[in-house]
């Protein structure tokens, strides 16, 4: 297999499941901060040391699972910006590693490339059998004809139609019931450490205004460097702001910069910026 091959096969595989819409929300809508996100939970989830070949290629760094982790957190965005632009532009060059670092991303095998790869095969398209059809036959031309039996739709079926009516009606009245709901607290907007409702024509500085979101407007917090202790370690997630490093206690989009998502807290992040005993 040649690498043109291989890059097809890859780039065939991610818009399949772009379009089934079975990836990650950071891969269907890539960024350079997307795609590196999407990488930390990669490698969270299902570091395979039969990777090493691509993330050192991609990362350059050395082979074990934490200086990988370690690599693609202090990555820059600019790594992933190559990438980011093939993906919205198919007509430009790019670099196998970032084929084969698209392949890790989602999971395609296999990988990683070697000319000796075979092609996959293609699965055949299984025929349906067509069943011959019931009834009396109708010989009174001389061919031999099937006429149809009309069947009336039985009471299964009409029971089936009015419980899906019923279910559908019950769903329809609770998103409609939390929808007003939602209405009368209009908007949110962050306030430095927590949510705050706002209506939602207020005029717009440089904090956006948030459609009101129950869970995470109870839920959502900073949290200050002196609360935050070792078994904050898999409870806690950050993002560096303008230099700063920020804490939350949920994960998801940053309050502000709401294109960031937040990454969990490492140990490397804990010791360098709550316990300062690493060098900055």
């Amino acid at each position: 297999m040649s690498e043109r091959e291989y890059r097809e096969l890859v780039l065939a595989a991610y818009d399949s499941e772009v379009a089934g819409g079975v990836l990650s929300p950071e891969l269907l809508s890539p960024t350079p901060g997307n795609l590196k996100a999407a990488a930390v939970m990669v490698c969270e989830q299902r570091f395979d040391s039969k990777d090493l070949p691509i993330l050192n290629s991609f990362f350059s760094t050395t082979p074990d699972i934490a200086s990988v982790l370690r690599a693609i957190q202090q990555s820059d965005y600019q790594l992933f910006k190559p990438l980011n632009n093939f993906l919205r532009n198919r007509q430009i060059e790019t670099s196998f590693k970032n084929i084969q670092f698209l392949a890790w991303l989602i999971d395609f095998k296999p990988r990683p490339f070697h000319p000796s790869l075979a092609i996959p095969e293609q699965r055949p398209i299984e025929q349906k059998k067509i069943q011959p059809l019931s009834g009396p036959i109708d010989q009174t031309d001389g061919l031999v004809k099937t006429a149809a039996i009309p069947r009336k739709p039985s009471i299964y079926v009409y029971s089936g139609i009015i419980v899906l009516l019923a279910f559908f009606c019950y769903f329809l009245t609770i998103y409609m019931t939390n929808r007003r709901a939602t209405d009368k607290k209009g908007c949110m907007i962050w306030a430095g450490d927590s949510f705050e409702t706002i209506s939602c024509n207020a005029k717009r500085g440089h904090v956006p205004i948030l459609r009101f979101d129950s869970t995470r407007f109870d839920a959502f917090k900073k949290i200050n460097t002196d609360t935050i202790t070792p078994r904050a370690l898999g409870h806690v997630w950050y993002a560096k702001i303008h230099g700063d490093v920020e804490f939350y206690n949920r994960s998801g989009m940053h309050p502000v910069d709401t294109n960031k998502r937040l990454l969990k807290l490492s140990s490397h992040i804990l010791n360098k910026y709550v316990f300062k005993t690493e060098a900055p």
